[in-house]
């Protein structure tokens, strides 16, 4: 007997500032569809930031609810969760924000590879939303931690 990963994985290159890849759990019954994403954010000032962390992050989940609304791939189901290593900020010095946001495929279920265009249609507004919030809050979100 074989063991055979049920996972797959796909990288997303729709954002500069993010990593993004999505799969599904189940590759032989790919219903619900995963997208995890991270960056690398820092502020120029000292502080408590997890005001500010929190209210992008709540605009940028509406926005996706919204966005899978459109399509019609997926049914209203999303979980979403986020996380930062610390949301007290020092000078400089940059800490890890990731998400990971889970939506369910409603009716003839499809291969994850497949659903890529609908994820992109969902994602890359959301993600240019983060971004400029971010940005606008002060934030500088980078790749790369450097």
């Amino acid at each position: 007997m074989t063991n055979k990963r049920l996972c797959k994985e796909y990288k997303l290159n729709i954002n500069d500032v993010f990593r993004l890849k999505y799969g599904t759990m189940n590759r032989l019954e790919p219903r619900v569809v995963y997208i995890e994403g991270k960056c690398w954010v820092g502020n120029s000032e000292d502080g408590d930031f997890s005001d500010d962390i929190k209210y992008a992050m709540r605009r940028f989940k509406n926005s996706i609810k919204t966005n899978v609304l459109k399509v019609n791939t997926f049914d209203d189901f999303l979980l979403f969760d986020y996380d930062i290593s610390s949301p007290i900020m020092e000078h400089n010095k940059k800490k890890q924000l990731s998400f990971s946001a889970y939506i369910r495929q409603k009716g003839v279920l499809r291969d994850a590879k497949k659903l890529k265009e609908e994820i992109e249609n969902i994602f890359e507004p959301s993600m240019g939303l983060l971004e400029f919030i971010l940005s606008n809050n002060g934030f500088d979100a980078t790749k790369t931690k450097k």
